[in-house]
């Protein structure tokens, strides 16, 4: 039984599937997936994504997890996650203010751009939202162009604000609240991106695509102001 990925034992009741290290599409698509078609999988508890992993949690009260097992299961359904399409989600469009990013200037260094130029290209791709993780709500997007791939800081800060736009490595992330952080912060955005009361917490979810509107810090100030009452700004 061969399958394109390696199967671990992480505790008594989680097991992980592990790809080659590398972001790309079929990666992901073989993880969203396999997702797809773990409700029949008995006992799972929570199957949580990355780039290149799959983590999966099992009910410690239930019977323990063998790889021999989840590789029969996986090999019984391989038709349903070998063919399925790429995962599809919502299209999303994001307003940042990129004059309050704290770390624009020595993005503009370190890749050798005008401050103009970064802008420009951060905001041209479509981004994909891989997996959340770090933080609730803190969305990993693959996309950024090759010019904005630079090393994260030398120094994490303590406290970043909620909304922050960041880049670090090959990666685009936004806090969605105040957090320690290493990535550089090259604007913020006043939409908010975590929300209780609703039944998808999350305004990003794996899955989803993205693209970066700038906006005046006049603009973001009177979307603040607007949100300023959300559970996120307070």
């Amino acid at each position: 039984m061969t399958l394109p990925f390696q199967i671990e034992t992480l505790s008594e009741n989680a097991l992980m599937l592990r790809w080659p290290p590398r972001q790309d599409p079929d990666t992901q698509r073989q993880i969203h997936a396999i997702i797809g078609v773990l409700d029949a999988l008995p006992g799972l508890r929570d199957a949580v994504p990355t780039y290149h992993c799959l983590g999966l949690w099992f009910d410690p009260n239930g019977p323990q997890p063998e790889i021999e097992n989840l590789k029969q299961f996986l090999h019984q359904h391989r038709k349903k996650w070998r063919s399925a399409p790429p995962v599809t989600g919502r299209h999303r469009t994001l307003p940042v203010c990129y004059e309050l990013g704290e770390d624009l200037d020595t993005v503009a260094q370190l890749s050798q751009l005008s401050v103009e130029a970064v802008i420009a290209r951060h905001c041209a791709p479509t981004y994909s939202v891989c997996f959340l993780g770090f933080t609730p709500g803190f969305a990993y997007l693959s996309g950024l162009p090759e010019a904005l791939q630079l090393p994260r800081r030398a120094s994490p800060r303590a406290t970043i604000p909620a909304g922050s736009v960041a880049i670090g490595g090959s990666q685009t992330g936004i806090y969605p609240s105040p957090s320690p952080g290493g990535w550089h912060l090259i604007g913020r955005t006043p939409q908010p991106l975590l929300d209780l009361n609703q039944e998808s917490v999350t305004w990003l979810l794996p899955g989803d695509t993205l693209t970066f509107e700038p906006i005046s810090t006049e603009q973001y100030q009177q979307l603040c102001q607007q949100n300023e009452a959300h559970p996120c700004w307070k």
